[in-house]
């Protein structure tokens, strides 16, 4: 996460001091955003900080779609062996 602060200006042309934050995620030599923000406070970034980071889930098979997708690589890979398995058996 990359933390920067800096003047911004309002429909008013008020000047007002600005905080934002702005993660990237870099995968095969591109950038691409994750998430960012911008905020009046140095106080409202740390609260966006602090519920990022509690946003964090560990990977759990007690989730419904984990159960599902191994569900279904096991039914591919029988339906596949099966496959393959009466083909050589019929030629």
């Amino acid at each position: 996460m990359w933390y920067f602060e800096g003047i911004g200006v309002d429909e008013a042309r008020n000047r007002q001091n600005i905080h934002g934050v702005v993660e990237y995620s870099v995968q095969y030599g591109l950038q691409e955003l994750v998430e960012d923000g911008v905020f009046d406070t140095a106080a409202e970034r740390e609260r966006f900080r602090s519920l990022y980071n509690r946003e964090v889930n560990v990977p759990s098979w007690r989730q419904p779609a984990h159960r599902l997708l191994l569900a279904g690589v096991i039914a591919v890979t029988a339906a596949m062996l099966l496959f393959l398995m009466l083909r050589n058996l019929l030629a």
